[in-house]
């Protein structure tokens, strides 16, 4: 239980010293790697952090660096008028997997999961169709991981029951990527901001 910021604060430190550094190696080298795009999936809070990331992978790698993000980032959490529509006629659970059907995912793209449980039906569909496609897949997860840490490609496991903690990590993780992207692309590291 979180009864002050202390608490809360060696709680998100905790979290994130158990964090697999292999795995988060292994996900920073594919995603660095990418040669196709990058879709991004996530409900609720997980959403907004699929948002949040192809915001800082698109314009803060590029942002006073002189370079371009590799490839294009797209959040499948984005566009709510397609989300609806989606989950109105095809059922909520197949509201990404058809995203990746019409953006034509192939095995050059990477597939990003942010879940907290990893069990979300719509989570676990579109990882399934995104191997279905030969893309990588990579899961963001907390609790035990769920279906979403058993099945993708690469699994980078939180292990926490607190939901604020879990996408706290889940957020340094995508920021500590872009930023590694943009700093070691950067053209004169002189005029950055930090």
């Amino acid at each position: 239980m979180m009864r002050s910021f202390g608490d809360y604060f060696s709680a998100v430190n905790s979290a994130t010293e158990q964090i697999s550094r292999v795995a988060l190696e292994r996900a920073f080298e594919t995603i660095d790697g990418c040669s196709g795009k990058l879709y991004l999936m996530g409900n609720g809070g997980s959403a907004a952090i699929a948002d949040h990331w192809v915001c800082d992978y698109m314009k803060g790698i590029n942002d006073d660096t002189g370079t371009f993000p590799p490839v294009r980032a797209i959040s499948l959490a984005s566009n709510g008028p397609l989300v609806t529509a989606l989950a109105n006629d095809l059922g909520y659970e197949n509201a990404f997997t058809a995203q990746l059907e019409y953006y034509r995912c192939d095995e050059d793209d990477i597939v990003i999961a942010v879940s907290s449980s990893g069990n979300s039906k719509n989570i676990v569909n579109g990882l399934r169709r995104a191997k279905g496609f030969g893309s990588i897949t990579i899961a963001l997860t907390g609790f035990t991981g769920g279906e979403a840490a058993k099945m993708a490609d690469i699994s980078v496991h939180v292990p926490c029951n607190n939901y604020g903690v879990v996408e706290d990590c889940h957020m340094m993780i995508l920021h500590a990527i872009s930023q590694r992207i943009r700093y070691r692309d950067a053209l004169d590291l002189e005029n950055l901001k930090l």
